[in-house]
């Protein structure tokens, strides 16, 4: 077995995927369904339902009890995994499905899911991988190599009947339909191949993706144009009922293969204001909510009654140059800019959720350069590089900021504003502008000189950033052209071999640091989590999917 692999092939699907980073977590507009699903079970009002049933540990055979209540600002668009491409929607399906290969909760690593391992061939393109065995979904279908092939066919091949939906996802990560995937191949009853037409670094992280996790094919058949509001899957929550706007609740599977939940229920809630999740918190009435103000974080640290669970992290804030425009396209110029910023002096704005940036990757994943080191603040230093450039003066140029908040830039206003104030401090005067966010977001492409951006990997594989900034020359990254950067990121994005990727990402970090082909500012926590204090065994995860079953009360 080899759990830890990752990458993509095709540039196709990378040019897609980075008009999306900005965005991670920005619902889309899909239909959703007008009533809720039939229900096997009576409704649950929420304000019927409170943290006063404690179920027991959750180990071995536990039954447990109670139910947990986990708040969020907004709701699902759909229940079917395929379909999933914001993460209000993952975040509820990750409750109730399951993939081939799964990430160990609290951490960025890949380890078996529903296959018990793997093996790929030297070339990359084979994959074989062998599945647990006595595993039902929840409607009694088996899980075996058939409901495999369905679930990939169905996503893969525009022909197929129940491909009705967008498989936005797939469409994006695999390069159309079929795209990468050329064959599915049943060996025996738990035993399935993927052929690859490329060699794909990321296939492993992306099979433990959200839009990956596999549903029943008896569920699918019976109910095709329904069933992203009747889901079935493996995991240890089975659903019950999704009432639109209000929430989705789940019960525990109790055929489930694995360690059973300590919960008999689980309930997302959406409650769109982030102060009333906070007063439902303190009265009781959820046990945890996701995306709490800065100001609730500090007063849940000061609440023996709450704790404050922060993400790793994970997003990369930065300053954006389009490498074609004077003086921009000397990296003096570039490195005064990045000298000029005082990061430290940002701090303040995040409310603790951020620490100063240097590269594109964060710590928190395995393509990070330990050995780059921090960027200095030293004005003196940058009005040294401007004059060298031949700008002893400095200059006057554009400065666009973003006009959304986004973990890596919760106040960009204020932050821009800030920035300005040091860049003006060595000489640049900068002209501040933003316009509405999707002009914002097209216009990167040839009329900002110079702009505020930034973006987290939305799976478990740095591809999914870097190879988008790097990889190939574009307008929308500012022109950056290095060849021997380009080389490395297409060595990584053939090669299944993790270490060998992870070398080259390095070397490739230390080639854009030194060009400062972008001008990193900050790693930003991927938000943060606030629970009852009873709260035990609730991992918090970088790409916001954190896992119920695993959740307990403790005294």
């Amino acid at each position: 077995m080899r759990p830890r692999i990752h990458i993509w092939a095709f540039l196709v699907p990378i040019l897609v995927l980075a008009g999306l980073i900005a965005c991670a977590g920005t619902p889309a507009q899909v239909t959703q369904p007008t009533q809720a699903p039939a229900s096997t079970a009576a409704a649950v009002e929420p304000t019927q339902v409170t943290a006063t049933s404690e179920p027991s540990s959750s180990t071995g055979e536990n039954k447990g009890g109670g139910t947990f209540i986990f708040a969020r600002a907004g709701d699902a668009i759909t229940l079917d995994p395929s379909q999933t491409k914001e993460n209000e929607s993952e975040t509820r399906v990750v409750q109730m499905f399951e993939g081939l290969v799964s990430v160990k909760p609290g951490t960025t690593e890949l380890v078996p899911g529903l296959a018990k391992d793997w093996q790929v061939s030297e070339d990359g393109k084979t994959w074989t991988f062998h599945l647990r065995e006595g595993v039902k979904f929840h409607d009694g279908t088996p899980f075996n190599a058939d409901a495999v092939k369905f679930n990939f066919d169905r996503m893969r091949l525009s022909d197929n009947p129940y491909h009705i939906g967008e498989f936005n996802v797939w469409k994006n990560m695999m390069g159309g339909f079929p795209g990468v995937m050329s064959d599915v191949k049943v060996i025996d009853e738990y035993t399935v191949e993927f052929t690859l037409e490329q060699a794909m670094g990321p296939f492993l992280a992306y099979l433990a993706g959200p839009a990956f996790l596999l549903s029943s094919p008896t569920a699918i058949q019976a109910d095709p144009e329904n069933y992203f509001k009747n889901p079935v899957g493996t995991g240890p929550y089975k659903f019950v009922e999704w009432v639109q706007g209000d929430r989705v609740v789940m019960e525990r599977f109790d055929d489930y293969w694995g360690e059973a939940p300590a919960f008999d229920r689980a309930i997302i809630r959406v409650i769109p204001d982030s102060t009333a999740r906070f007063l439902e918190l303190k009265a009781g009435t959820i046990h945890a909510m996701d995306d709490p103000n800065p100001d609730d974080i500090e007063l849940a640290k000061s609440d023996s009654d709450l704790q404050v669970l922060l993400r790793d992290y994970w997003p990369v804030g930065t300053i954006n140059v389009d490498h074609t425009i004077k003086p921009l396209d000397d990296v003096r110029v570039r490195w005064a800019i990045a000298h000029a910023i005082d990061r430290e002096g940002l701090m303040p704005l995040y409310n603790g959720m951020a620490i100063p940036g240097n590269q594109a990757q964060t710590p928190a994943s395995w393509a990070y350069n330990p050995d780059l080191a921090p960027i200095e603040y030293n004005p003196e230093k940058a009005k040294q590089l401007l004059a060298d450039a031949g700008y002893p003066d400095g200059f006057e140029m554009d400065f666009w900021y973003m006009p959304v908040a986004r973990p890596y830039y919760p106040k960009p206003a204020e932050i821009a504003q800030k920035m300005a104030a040091d860049l003006a401090a060595v000489g640049i005067k900068v002209n501040l502008k933003t316009e509405d966010w999707g002009a914002y977001m097209n216009d990167r492409a040839g009329k900002f000189p110079m702009w505020m951006f930034g973006g987290w990997a939305s799976v478990m594989d740095p591809s999914w950033l870097i190879y988008v900034y790097y990889g190939n020359k574009t307008a929308q990254e500012g022109n950056y052209d290095n060849a021997e950067v380009r080389d490395l990121m297409n060595k990584a994005q053939y090669s299944v071999d993790q270490e060998e990727r992870a070398k080259l990402y390095q070397q490739a970090a230390k080639l854009t640091y030194d060009d400062m082909a972008r001008i990193p500012v900050v790693f930003a926590r991927a938000g943060a989590i606030l629970a009852n204090a009873k709260v035990k065994g609730f991992p918090t995860s970088v790409l916001r999917q954190e896992r119920i079953a695993t959740a307990r009360f403790e005294e």
